[in-house]
């Protein structure tokens, strides 16, 4: 009785600790979040060139990047414009109305850790017996018997970057933001997480234009009904008119 008592106990450690590992692993891994502003008095139908500033790394303790990344990601974004379908200005040409200036500020480029705790789980496990009887006949039986297994612990890695883009026009406006934070399950994702991010705000920023184009052919289209039905109105007040006169 005693012996069953503390298997159970065991087994309920068990399920605790498988649970809050599930919870720790579903929670943050391959979260996405995302905010994005948009001016609405500007026209970004126009729009038909980047200048790409140098990608900012904000200095704090949750910034820790390499040479070599700040190279990758700066050559990423003009590389990014292009496969948008839009020109890169290069330094030194001059901006126009049909530009935006783009601007990328890296705010979290850090590695977290999870530790999960070690576990002794029960385990099913079979043994079959061949017994005879008395004319010397075999017969089998599987008899199942539980045995405790033991899993070390183990860290869980994280990556997590966060990035604000800017976009300005002409005149050092800001007329578009897009703040993007994503976190992977995995060991030093960040440069991959930062093409997705980046990528993710081309995809955003041109839906946004097709929208307003959508709403701007919709409105003309709303505006050439209207204008018909008007001239369908004075025309018939027209005829109206004339019949009486007759």
């Amino acid at each position: 009785m005693h012996m069953r008592n503390k298997k159970i106990s065991m087994v309920m450690s068990a399920i605790v600790a498988v649970f809050f590992s599930l919870m720790l692993y579903l929670t943050p891994a391959h979260a996405k979040d995302v905010d994005i502003w948009a001016d609405s008095n500007y026209d970004f139908k126009n729009v038909k060139a980047f200048s790409v500033t140098p990608v900012e790394f904000e200095v704090n303790k949750h910034v820790r990047t390499d040479e070599l990344s700040e190279r990758k990601v700066n050559d990423y974004n003009k590389s990014a414009v292009l496969m948008a379908g839009y020109d890169v200005l290069n330094k030194g040409d001059k901006l126009t109305e049909n530009a935006l200036t783009l601007s990328a500020n890296i705010e979290l480029w850090d590695t977290s850790e999870i530790w999960n705790e070690p576990y002794t789980s029960w385990e099913t496990r079979y043994h079959t017996r061949v017994y005879r009887d008395r004319d010397g006949k075999e017969y089998y039986e599987t008899i199942p018997y539980e045995v405790p297994v033991y899993h070390p612990g183990y860290y869980t890695y994280y990556s997590i970057v966060q990035v604000s883009y800017e976009a300005r026009d002409l005149n050092g406006n800001v007329v578009y933001i897009h703040k993007e934070m994503r976190n992977r399950s995995a060991l030093n994702a960040h440069y991959e997480m930062y093409e997705r991010i980046t990528k993710d705000f081309f995809s955003k920023f041109k839906n946004h234009v097709k929208d307003l184009k959508k709403a701007e052919e919709k409105a003309k289209k709303e505006e050439a009904k209207a204008k018909k039905a008007a001239e369908k109105a004075a025309q018939k007040a027209e005829n109206k008119k004339a019949s009486a006169e007759e």
